[in-house]
């Protein structure tokens, strides 16, 4: 990720370092973060804003729509399973968005908004709870769900043994970031910079179950 990133930026200014470079990124992305592959994101994102003249770093919540990753294994779940995992705490954040707003906020940036540098967090309306978002989950598919809470160390070894075979579900490294919020920080530029008013995620999701 840093490295072919680094390498297209050195490039980018051999030929034009005026040219406007877009990056994505995600909401959350720090060097701090426990994911090795969010700890590169993040080092990518810093030579970007370090090395080019004209940049952008577009920071999405967890995107939603038809068909999606996201939604398409926690359904798979809740099918499956009276019993569904909620690692560590379920108290940590998400702040989802719709794959539309996302994209309607990539063609205002790229029709008016490429000079200078720029970082903007796109993010739904509101933030759940990973618990009261399973609960919602639940709830539009008109179904009960026992929560099952699991302790990340214990959750570790798990997904280390599912990692192994071809039913995966979660990776190592997604787990890893189940135990961090992903919300705006409020320090960027978000939708309203755009005048873009993000749509409520509920009512997607209930059209889209």
């Amino acid at each position: 990720i840093f490295n072919f990133n680094k390498q297209l930026v050195n490039l980018i200014n051999s030929i034009d370092n005026k040219k406007p470079f877009l990056f994505f990124s995600g909401l959350g992305v720090s060097k701090q973060s426990s994911s090795k592959r969010v700890q590169y994101i993040a080092r990518a994102e810093q030579y970007i804003i370090q090395n080019l003249q004209y940049n952008t770093i577009i920071k999405p919540g967890i995107v939603i729509g038809e068909g999606d990753q996201f939604l398409r294994k926690l359904l798979l779940i809740f099918k499956l399973s009276f019993f569904i995992p909620l690692f560590g705490s379920g108290a940590e954040k998400l702040q989802p968005v719709f794959v539309d707003d996302v994209a309607k906020a990539i063609e205002i940036i790229l029709e008016k908004d490429l000079k200078n540098k720029n970082i903007y967090e796109l993010a739904g309306p509101e933030i759940f709870t990973y618990r009261s978002f399973y609960q919602f989950l639940a709830e539009c598919l008109k179904v009960r769900r026992i929560f099952v809470r699991i302790p990340f160390s214990l959750a570790l070894i798990m997904v280390s043994l599912i990692e192994k075979i071809l039913f995966n579900l979660i990776t190592k490294d997604q787990l890893l970031l189940l135990r961090e919020d992903n919300i705006i920080s409020n320090l960027h530029k978000n939708f309203g910079d755009l005048g873009i008013f993000p749509r409520d995620l509920r009512d997607i999701i209930k059209k889209i179950l």
